[in-house]
């Protein structure tokens, strides 16, 4: 088995109840024999190519391009940690999101491998909108990422590929062809096609055509004579992880340190700073006063926590507007009045590695 998509990623787009019950049923597997298949219709080249599989598992079926065209940069979505971590291994980019939550670069992918959940969306019964299937979902949703010339291979139930998905396919892609999955558990097929620069009028003849392949598939495999051309890539694509989770938090931390790199340039005082002592100890009312002021800043530490603290006035203007009536003139005079009005704001972070409370921000107004 080379792919298996996350269905736990369809929770958000299915009823949890379908959802549940195709998590249990177990994941829709790229099998190898496909996998065979499809790479037998690429033309191989050793140049960079950037391919997107936006559910793609432990990441297998998305390396297994690179026995075809070695130079690929693979970038891989999944939802599950579990499977995202065996995809960390074997992909160059791997993210753990839903791909609802990544933002996708306009044309920047020359391949996209679309194997995504199978079912029907929630349909929103007060709206009286219709149930769409999930499959046409991810299609919709990826394919503005994949660049005109790309390649698209979308692995789907033959169900999937009604009268309104053949035209919505010919109108955007060329030397469209489709065959059985070797395995075909769920009666999958694979559809592949090169984008269009421009959107294409299409004709009934087009669509009859289209239909016939799909009606013969036992007859008919895959055309011998069809090759694919994958374009070339000179730069990395981009992605955005629009909404993180707990474990994309602790990536970032690990790879970007923020502002603790400039600890001591932000939070110490200059070396070359001249420090005057008080005439007298502070009184807590003074001190809370410099600290706010932002005067007094640093660590502070009673033996069992170790806190850095850092204080803040800000100045906010009241504007209040009011109307006299003059009971001579019977005239309107309307009185406008502003007032500064200063807000305090002390902020405490637990700097010690070792304290139960590392982390924690205490905030006193």
């Amino acid at each position: 088995m080379f792919s298996e998509v996350s269905l736990q990623s369809a929770s958000t787009l299915m009823h949890p109840v379908e959802a549940m019950n195709h998590r249990k049923s177990g994941f829709f597997p790229t099998d190898v024999g496909t996998m065979d298949n499809i790479l037998s219709k690429l033309i191989p080249h050793g140049h960079g190519v950037n391919i997107l599989d936006p559910c793609c598992g432990k990441g297998e079926a998305l390396a297994y391009f690179k026995r075809v065209l070695p130079n690929a940069q693979t970038y891989g979505i999944e939802l599950d940690a579990e499977r995202y971590e065996q995809a960390q291994s074997v992909l160059d980019y791997a993210y753990y999101a839903d791909m609802c939550d990544v933002k996708l670069g306009r044309n920047q992918f020359d391949v996209l491998f679309l194997n995504p959940p199978y079912g029907n969306d929630m349909a929103d019964k007060l709206g009286n909108d219709k149930t769409e299937r999930l499959e046409h979902k991810f299609l919709t949703q990826t394919f503005p990422a994949l660049k005109a010339d790309g390649l698209l291979v979308y692995i789907v139930p033959a169900k999937s590929i009604d009268e309104a998905r053949i035209k919505w396919l010919l109108t955007r892609f060329k030397d469209l062809t489709i065959c059985k999955a070797a395995v075909d558990t769920y009666k999958q097929v694979v559809v592949m096609g090169i984008k269009l620069k421009q959107q294409r009028a299409v004709n009934a003849t087009m669509v009859e055509e289209f239909i016939n392949k799909r009606e013969s598939l036992d007859e008919l495999p895959m055309p011998s004579d069809l090759l694919y051309e994958v374009p070339y890539s000179t730069s990395k694509a981009k992605l955005v992880v629009k909404r993180l989770n707990a474990v994309g938090v602790a990536e970032v931390m690990k790879r970007f340190t923020g502002q603790w790199s400039y600890f001591d340039a932000l939070f110490t005082h200059s070396n070359t700073a001249e420090f005057r002592r008080p005439l007298h100890r502070l009184s807590d009312w003074h001190l809370a006063l410099m600290i706010t002021s932002g005067a007094v800043w640093g660590t502070v530490s009673n033996g069992i926590r170790t806190l850095l603290v850092k204080g803040m006035t800000k100045k906010h203007k009241d504007v209040s507007q009011t109307q006299q009536v003059d009971d001579n003139t019977h005239t309107v005079t309307t009185v406008i009045e502003s007032k500064d009005r200063f807000t305090a704001q002390i902020k405490a972070i637990d700097i010690d590695v070792n304290s139960p409370y590392f982390g924690e921000v205490i905030t006193i107004k």
